[in-house]
């Protein structure tokens, strides 16, 4: 065992020499100072070690001084050998460590006995800051692996004394660790109604439980209450005893986890399943849920029916409890067999579809909708149309039948004006080529064919309200080149682009007037013979349509003006264009130019 070494620090050589040779005949090492400076520098040697001081108070209270200043930055146990007349001992104490306080004379078996004592108790004293060293240690480390977790976690005394906790506890509350450590809920700020509970507001307190967790129970609380931030948060807390060696409990550990969130979408969930379920039971359409039954290649062989609404059970005329849990082969075939695999591509692929069948076995008309709402499994909402079908059906027939009465009563105005062009025909066969009336019947000839190419196309078209502007305009100029058999004029037509249909109001006006003006300029545009070309040109934009008829012949005198025009035909011209909203232009250069601009009817 290694000797102990003692520092004497005492002013008298001779009492100093005394100790010394005790001391070193009990197996201590022994070195002797006589000033507080030769202290320090036998401490400040590093090769020097000093077990216990035994220093000397003498009447000048230097050794008190001493020992202060060594104890400041030194922790060795120390002896204090005083006179009997030293006074105002009380006052000189204070802020020293002492191991004990020996009379100057005191015996040199006492004198060993109390160094023994003081090496013994400052050991004890090592070893128990050793001790705690390594308990703050572990419980440094005890929290930090805490302060890991995002619940609450604290362990209570059995007079539930918080003795530990992480740092979540201590900031809802807004207090260190330290500050919590040693009080109850109560005296750590927690409010009177969440520690004793309130069942008025449904809270059951955490007293009850930590108190049945005393008792040896492990204790779950889904609703524990927690007010954090100002605002009230809900918690599931669970409480187990802690023990010791001898199985006592001696405490509890407590674990809370904030579920605030959690629990505000479970009744959302649960709001929003109450609408659901309101939906699917009162809407009128028939619902149901089906999941895909495959064979062992992955392809769809059968469907289970897992949920039906009332309103599919009205449709099919058959009972929830039928049908629920059972393969739609074994059920209803007849429902689902005219497009059975199309169901199975839905369910697998997601691609939504949407068709009307009749469906034989229920003598019902049924419109269905087929989605998925998760991989292998599909809905179905099916509404019965029977009566639309019916009144569809009927209504077809309708329509058919106007149609044929219409097709007949345009045959019939066609063929009416057919015999008023003949009989007009007939008369011009007696007239001479020179004859006013001969001109003026040729003149209400064409344009009863004007009118009359029209009811021809609407006869042999199945669209009885709407005309082929184009093709019109293509047998009105063969018809009209076949009535003047001159030969010296060509015409040229270009057509537009775009599909212009116009209906029987605003067709039969604008074919008079390109009768009119072809008319015109085949007549008086090219005398004695004359060769030239008419250019008949069509354009659509948008909602806008422009006409122009445009000939290379003599042209209309200079002070000719169309609102002035005494002409049977020029004067209908200028009235048909007002009458349709029209635009008419005249250019008389370089032969004769119309140009007419009017809106469609949409």
């Amino acid at each position: 065992m290694m000797q102990k070494k003692i520092l004497i620090i005492e002013e008298e050589q001779s009492v100093a020499s005394v100790h010394w040779e005790f001391l070193t005949q009990n197996g201590f090492l022994v070195s002797h100072v006589s000033s507080r400076k030769e202290a320090l520098s036998e401490l400040n040697d590093t090769k020097k070690r000093v077990d216990l001081l035994l220093i000397k108070i003498g009447t000048r209270n230097a050794g008190f001084e001493t020992a202060k200043e060594i104890q400041t930055r030194d922790s060795i146990p120390t002896l204090f050998l005083i006179s009997d007349d030293i006074i105002g001992l009380d006052e000189k104490w204070q802020n020293l460590s002492c191991f004990g306080i020996l009379s100057h004379d005191v015996s040199i078996s006492v004198l060993i006995a109390s160094i023994n004592m003081a090496l013994r108790q400052h050991a004890r004293s090592l070893e128990q800051e050793t001790k705690m060293k390594v308990l703050e240690e572990k419980s440094n480390l005890i929290e930090s692996i805490l302060d890991c977790s995002g619940d609450f976690i604290f362990v209570k005394d059995r007079e539930l004394r918080t003795i530990l906790c992480n740092e979540m506890v201590a900031k809802s509350v807004g207090r260190t660790r330290k500050e919590l450590y040693g009080h109850n809920d109560l005296e750590n700020g927690a409010a009177l109604e969440l520690v004793k509970g309130n069942p008025a507001k449904g809270i059951r307190g955490w007293e009850e439980d930590d108190k049945e967790a005393l008792s040896g129970k492990i204790v779950r609380n889904s609703s524990d209450y927690v007010y954090t931030d100002g605002k009230v948060h809900i918690y599931d807390s669970i409480k187990r005893p802690l023990r010791n060696e001898e199985n006592e409990i001696i405490g509890i550990l407590g674990i809370s986890r904030d579920i605030t969130e959690q629990r505000r979408s479970e009744e959302l969930l649960k709001e929003s399943e109450t609408k659901y379920r309101s939906l699917f039971n009162e809407m009128t359409n028939g619902l149901a849920l089906h999941e895909v039954i495959l064979d062992a290649d992955g392809l769809p062989i059968d469907y289970k029916l897992l949920s039906i609404n009332p309103a599919f059970e009205t449709i099919i005329g058959k009972n929830r409890e039928l049908l629920i849990g059972k393969s739609v082969n074994e059920v209803m075939p007849a429902l689902y067999a005219e497009r059975f695999y199309e169901y199975g591509n839905v369910a697998l692929n997601g691609k939504s579809i949407k068709f009307e069948s009749f469906i034989q076995e229920l003598g019902k008309y049924i419109s269905t909708i087929v989605y998925s709402y998760q991989k292998g499994f599909f809905a179905t909402i099916i509404e019965d149309i029977t009566e639309n079908k019916k009144f569809e059906l009927e209504l077809q027939d309708t329509i058919k039948s106007r149609n044929l009465l219409l097709k007949e009563f345009q045959h019939r105005v066609k063929n009416n004006l057919i015999s008023i062009s003949m009989l007009l025909g007939i008369q011009l066969d007696h007239l001479s080529e020179n004859n006013e009336a001969r001109r003026a019947i040729l003149n209400s000839k064409l344009r009863i064919n004007s009118i009359s190419a029209i009811y021809d196309q609407l006869t042999y078209s199945d669209n009885l309200e709407k005309v082929d502007l184009q093709l019109y305009i293509k047998d009105l100029v063969k018809s009209t080149l076949d009535t003047f058999t001159t030969g010296n004029v060509e015409m040229h037509f270009l057509e537009s682009s775009e599909s212009i249909e116009l209906d029987l109001s605003q067709t039969i006006p604008l074919g008079l007037i390109i009768n009119e003006l072809l008319t015109n300029a085949i007549k008086y545009a090219y005398p004695k013979d004359k060769k030239g070309a008419v250019q008949i040109h069509i354009e659509k934009s948008g909602e806008r349509l422009t006409i122009g008829i445009f000939d290379d012949g003599i042209g209309l005198p200079p002070e000719f003006k169309l609102e002035e025009a005494t002409s049977m035909g020029l004067n209908l011209v200028y009235l048909l264009a007002g009458q349709l909203g029209a635009s008419l232009e005249m250019i008389n250069q370089n032969g004769t130019k119309f140009s007419l601009q009017m809106k469609l009817d949409s």
